[in-house]
């Protein structure tokens, strides 16, 4: 179990910090760094897939890389909530988070 845990808190901090990564971008001119990190891994920026990949990237809004920031740092909510539940032993609170992150939503009129 410790181990599920484990695994669960690490991906969520990894999403958290990809999350932050977003919300660093928003108001960042992304095609510039994109063409940047192309060249700092040594790829060749004028290869037609990659070029059409910067162009992608560059056509991107603010309000969609604000969107992909603040719905990757609520998955790692929901990810951190579920792992730190089975860390502490706590069976109730992660089968809640379980049927949060799921879709299932419990309602106080259902039953287990």
């Amino acid at each position: 179990m410790v181990l599920i845990a484990g695994f669960k808190v690490v991906k969520g901090l990894l999403l958290l910090l990809v999350g932050l990564g977003f919300l660093r971008l928003v108001h960042a001119e992304t095609a510039t760094l994109f063409s940047k990190l192309l060249e700092a891994l040594h790829l060749n920026a004028e290869s037609h897939i990659l070029h059409a990949l910067v162009l992608q990237v560059d056509a991107l809004r603010p309000e969609s890389i604000l969107t992909l920031g603040a719905m990757s740092m609520l998955y790692a909510g929901l990810l951190l909530t579920e792992g730190l539940g089975l860390w502490c032993g706590l069976p109730d609170q992660t089968i809640e988070a379980s049927y949060l992150a799921e879709g299932q939503l419990k309602t106080p009129w259902t039953t287990r």
